[in-house]
């Protein structure tokens, strides 16, 4: 009780007025009992609702506070494990697409140099074929160029020969 008067005294800093005057002591003695009940009463339940007032504030700030607090961080836990998930899928997924990409590379670089090979070897087969026949026929043209010449060649000296024999028979025989 102490305390809560201390306590009004230090927030509500009231300033009493005489109004009877120092001439009665009684009355004087009686209006200051007066005052002091009804100021003792209106004292006590300001404190009273000061006290609750203060101390509900209190705990709804102190409340509201916590909530504030787990609430920030519930969302910046979540937030962070959004994040965390996010990245985790974007890694993923660009591992995926590496590794597809890499597949589709070995892929393509082993058709490409197998059918490299294979036209290579084709054409070069081709070629070297190509050559053989070419070879051959040119021998053959050459050597059907030789006896086709050798062949008139002799055929030539032949009729020559004939002829001449023919002519020197003729000759001889009717001179």
């Amino acid at each position: 009780m102490v305390e809560i008067e201390k306590l009004h005294k230090l927030t509500h800093k009231q300033k009493r007025v005489d109004i009877f005057g120092p001439a009665d002591v009684r009355l004087l003695d009686i209006n200051k009992q007066r005052a002091q009940n009804m100021g003792d009463r209106i004292t006590t339940r300001s404190a009273r609702y000061y006290y609750y007032y203060y101390y509900y504030y209190y705990y709804y700030y102190y409340y509201y506070y916590y909530y504030y607090y787990y609430y920030y961080y519930y969302y910046y836990y979540y937030y962070y494990y959004y994040y965390y998930y996010y990245y985790y899928y974007y890694y993923y997924y660009y591992y995926y697409y590496y590794y597809y990409y890499y597949y589709y590379y070995y892929y393509y670089y082993y058709y490409y140099y197998y059918y490299y090979n294979y036209y290579y070897y084709n054409y070069y087969n081709y070629y070297y074929y190509y050559y053989y026949y070419y070879y051959y026929y040119y021998y053959f043209y050459y050597y059907y160029y030789y006896y086709y010449y050798y062949y008139y060649y002799y055929y030539y000296y032949y009729y020559y020969y004939y002829y001449y024999y023919y002519y020197y028979y003729y000759y001889y025989y009717y001179y």
